[in-house]
């Protein structure tokens, strides 16, 4: 969009008040300083006949929750799992 604006004869001035955008949102996003708004960058594309398509995620695939986690990970989960638990001493504040 900053090239097609660039590439435009008439001012930011006349594309901001012809989108009915304000003009500091204009220039701001020209100059790098800040990005547009959904709504904004609407008007703007509506305005400059241009049409903005957001690219498709790729799907998500599933991962088994172990296959996430590293040999070492698995082996401390298998160790603690296997531990027996110690209870606590009456007055223990300790986890």
């Amino acid at each position: 969009m900053r090239q097609v604006l660039g590439e435009r004869p008439e001012s930011w001035r006349a594309v901001a008040r012809g989108a009915g955008v304000p003009l500091p949102s204009v220039t701001r996003f020209v100059n790098g300083e800040r990005t547009l708004s959904l709504p904004t960058a609407d008007k703007l594309c509506a305005y400059l006949g241009i049409r903005f398509v957001a690219p498709e995620a790729p799907p998500k695939t599933e991962t088994p929750p172990d296959a996430r986690l590293g040999a070492a990970v698995r082996r401390a989960a298998e160790i603690a799992r296997k531990r027996p638990r110690r209870r606590k001493a009456k007055g223990d504040t300790r986890r």
